[in-house]
């Protein structure tokens, strides 16, 4: 229900930047400027909506593959110090043996990070 409420207000408030706009564009003909009339109330409703703490759809959206590929990169980051750990004088056994593990429980993961780190190389071939 709360949802749907917030709907009708920013429908309403849509609304009403769309008459301010069509408004400062006094004398000119609204049908032939439909078009930027309506791009320019959509842009002062979203800053309108974002300088009260709304956060932007985009940004909620992509926020769980923004934590993904963080949580990615420390996998991997974890595993090459594992890796160099393993080969330094006088560090316990138990760190070789934990470098050997994570590579059987993520075969893939330095292929996955590579993918994740490098999109624009594979959209180029």
């Amino acid at each position: 229900m709360h949802t749907l409420k917030i709907g009708k207000q920013d429908a309403k408030r849509r609304s009403e930047i769309h008459c301010t706009v069509e408004n400062e564009f006094d004398g000119a003909s609204i049908h032939q400027r439909w078009d930027e009339i309506a791009f320019e109330s959509e842009v002062r409703f979203k800053r309108e909506k974002w300088s009260n703490g709304a956060v932007p759809r985009e940004f909620e959206h992509g926020l769980p593959f923004i934590y993904a590929r963080a949580f990615l990169y420390a996998l991997d980051a974890f595993d090459k110090i594992l890796g160099v750990l393993a080969k330094e004088d006088n560090v316990p056994e138990q760190v070789a043996s934990l470098h050997v593990k994570m590579a059987a429980e993520f075969p893939h993961l330095r292929g996955v990070r590579n993918t994740a780190q490098h999109l624009e190389d594979r959209a180029r071939e």
